[in-house]
């Protein structure tokens, strides 16, 4: 395939200005970072999290739309946890699940043998050094 270009749309590079493949905004902020800008404290968040998964889906939407009380971490939780119930896109919840209790530990199993099909070398010792005993 000479002549298109790794990872470019149909090979054709991007356009010099407006190109409607091109995000000139830059990648999104993550929830926690915002949760952080506005002066919230881990420990906070995950109050919150914990708290809010026992809620309702009318009980969210009512935090999101209608509660002027409600703070932003509230609003935010609320709007993550109700995007996942009408998406079932699993991202942002694994997201506060990782937030609220820590990710996952992974196991890995080793035998302690490490096996390779390297051949074995043996160097001799340079002319007029002692012998090592061992």
């Amino acid at each position: 395939m000479a002549g298109k270009l790794k990872g470019a749309k149909d090979g054709v590079p991007f356009k010099k200005g407006k190109d409607p493949r091109r995000n000139l905004s830059g990648r999104p902020v993550k929830f926690f970072t915002t949760m952080k800008q506005a002066g919230y404290k881990p420990v906070e968040v995950t109050d919150c999290i914990q708290a809010m998964l026992g809620y309702t889906v009318e009980q969210l939407q009512e935090i999101m739309n209608e509660k002027e009380d409600a703070t932003v971490l509230e609003k935010g939780v609320a709007k993550l946890l109700f995007n996942f119930v009408i998406t079932g896109d699993t991202t942002d919840l694994d997201t506060l699940f990782h937030r609220a209790w820590g990710a996952p530990k992974h196991q890995v199993e080793h035998s302690g043998e490490v096996k390779t099909n390297a051949p074995v070398i043996n160097i001799l010792p340079l002319r007029g050094s002692k012998p090592t005993s061992e």
